[in-house]
């Protein structure tokens, strides 16, 4: 080969090389929709690109915490409004054996009671999964045993911003009390003591008392499930514009991008039939050498 033919076959060579490298990378960039050398062509920009990352992955997480937390309220909220009405059913009750007189109804009475009891027990022993909704902070054991004895924790709460928390396991001892100040306890003694005007009497002052508790920690959890809205709401927004400014940070413009595709294939091409016709070769096989 003449120095002339080898130096033109070294530059169109050289040429080809870069074409071809721009190809992929034009290709690259057509199918992802993301610049591919911003970190070598526009490093400025690679600080505020993690930044807006690490921004979009942290509001991802208090937003899946928010979902988890949601779910977890709602059903707390809607135990919790079963729980009311069977307690305004067990003053009822109640309220008839402190009017009662024969031996059949009291008997009556006592079945029902104890019914009413355990469904209080169910709810008081709800599950979501693997998660005691009532259990606070050792949500993964059931907080109450047969006898009314807690041994759940305190309020568990869960992280839904950089300054701030909602509640999600709820300390049950709140709604329904602990062992022989619970809620079961007073129903088990009424039954024991069915027939003692007094003591039913002062299981519906009890009754009522429980009544206002479950009010108490349903007003609770509805307001931190108006705070969880208000949040996932600000955090779609936030989302919906970091998203953005990722795109404007690593996105290209993929109309420039084909044009800009089709000119270097065109001139790739172009090189490579010199090439062929400079050492008398198919072009085609060029690609692969």
């Amino acid at each position: 080969m003449r120095v002339s033919t080898l130096s033109n076959f070294l530059f169109l060579t050289s040429q080809a090389q870069q074409h071809f490298q721009n190809i992929s990378k034009l290709i690259r960039e057509i199918s992802t929709g993301k610049k591919s050398d911003l970190y070598t062509s526009e490093p400025e920009k690679v600080t505020e690109l993690v930044s807006v990352k690490w921004d979009i992955s942290k509001v991802q997480q208090y937003e899946d915490n928010i979902k988890f937390a949601k779910g977890i309220l709602l059903t707390a909220d809607d135990v919790l409004g079963n729980v009311y009405d069977t307690l305004v059913t067990v003053k009822e009750k109640l309220v008839e054996a402190a009017n009662a007189h024969s031996d059949y109804e009291y008997e009556t009475l006592k079945q029902e009671l104890l019914e009413l009891k355990n469904r209080l027990l169910q709810y008081a022993n709800t599950r979501v999964g693997d998660y005691y909704i009532f259990a606070g902070n050792k949500y993964n054991s059931q907080p109450f045993d047969a006898d009314g004895n807690y041994s759940g924790g305190t309020d568990f709460y869960i992280k839904v911003s950089d300054n701030d928390s909602s509640i999600l396991f709820a300390d049950g001892s709140q709604a329904f009390g602990n062992g022989t100040s619970s809620v079961f306890a007073v129903i088990q003694n009424a039954i024991d003591n069915i027939t003692d005007q007094a003591t039913v009497e002062q299981a519906i002052a009890d009754i009522e008392n429980y009544l206002s508790s479950v009010d108490t920690l349903r007003a609770k959890i509805g307001a931190n499930e108006q705070k969880l809205e208000g949040y996932y709401t600000t955090y779609s927004e936030i989302l919906d514009n970091l998203k953005k400014r990722q795109s404007d940070i690593e996105g290209v413009d993929v109309d420039e991008a084909i044009s800009d595709y089709q000119l270097a294939n065109t001139t790739y091409q172009a090189i490579l039939s010199v090439l062929g016709k400079e050492l008398s070769q198919n072009p085609v096989l060029l690609k692969y050498f």
